[in-house]
């Protein structure tokens, strides 16, 4: 056979036979088209291979319980109502975590106000999933703010997310002092409820320092910390306390924080 020169150029272009072989990547593919020539419809494999790669991609929507909370809060004269309306929001996300049986028996065993404070703070930020909250009802009259929220919970998840606080909260104090607070100047020796002098029908705290040295006239400050329900700081109040001689026992007067809040109690 002759052939002209170009020939082999024309010949090299034409189109290979491929191999037979199937890219991994393809297989899965290939094996739900497989399923169209054993009588089930492709369409209703493609639904089910979606939901059921939804469902293992968010395993919580499997365990996931509605709970709802309501908190109301009456703010005093000085307080804004958009403080009101925040306050009542974190009580009825308190109330709504604290009426639900998994998070009530994980924190039973658990008495420091600081540890409640941190565990509510990381649980109502990151536990309450597809949060609904009410418009606030409000009694202008009694000067009460009201809200309802309702969110889903996965118990499981809220029990990690405990052990996980408590445990970095234990860790924390293993390297810090024990017993009430102090410092080079001055140490707190005993804290007790007292009636406020100067807020007739408010309850005080007590908070009894003794000087454990010369301080040379040195103020040392007291101070409360408020937390609200969701354990955030809130407020902050301080005392000061001057020590002269070594053993002085000085009093200080700190006003208690409304329902609902915790504190704390340390020497900045």
């Amino acid at each position: 056979m002759n052939l002209s020169p170009f020939s082999f150029f024309r010949l090299s272009m034409l189109p290979r036979r491929t191999s037979r072989r199937i890219s991994p990547w393809l297989l899965p593919g290939r094996f739900l088209f497989s399923f169209r020539f054993r009588g089930l419809p492709l369409r209703w494999v493609v639904r089910a291979a979606a939901i059921l790669g939804f469902l293992l991609s968010a395993p919580g929507l499997l365990f996931a319980e509605t709970i709802s909370g309501r908190g109301c809060y009456t703010h005093g004269e000085t307080e804004t109502p958009a403080a009101a309306k925040a306050i009542s929001l974190a009580l009825a996300k308190r109330n709504a975590l604290e009426g639900y049986a998994p998070f009530a028996e994980a924190t039973a065993a658990f008495t420091d106000p600081q540890l409640k404070n941190e565990i509510l703070a990381n649980v109502t930020a990151r536990a309450l999933k597809a949060l609904k909250v009410e418009e606030p009802a409000e009694d202008a009259k009694k000067r009460e703010v009201c809200r309802t929220v309702e969110a889903e919970v996965d118990g499981e998840e809220i029990r990690e997310m405990v052990a996980a606080v408590a445990n970095a909260f234990r860790n924390r104090k293993s390297f810090a002092r024990t017993g009430l607070p102090e410092s080079e100047d001055v140490r707190i020796i005993g804290v007790g409820e007292a009636p406020c002098p100067f807020a007739e029908g408010q309850a005080c705290l007590r908070v009894v320092v003794e000087c454990r040295r010369n301080a040379f006239g040195r103020i040392n400050l007291v101070r409360i910390i408020w937390y609200d329900p969701e354990g955030k700081p809130y407020y902050s109040i301080k005392q000061g306390v001057r020590c002269v001689f070594p053993r002085d026992i000085e009093t200080v007067i700190l006003r208690l924080p409304p329902s609902g809040f915790t504190y704390r109690i340390d020497l900045p």
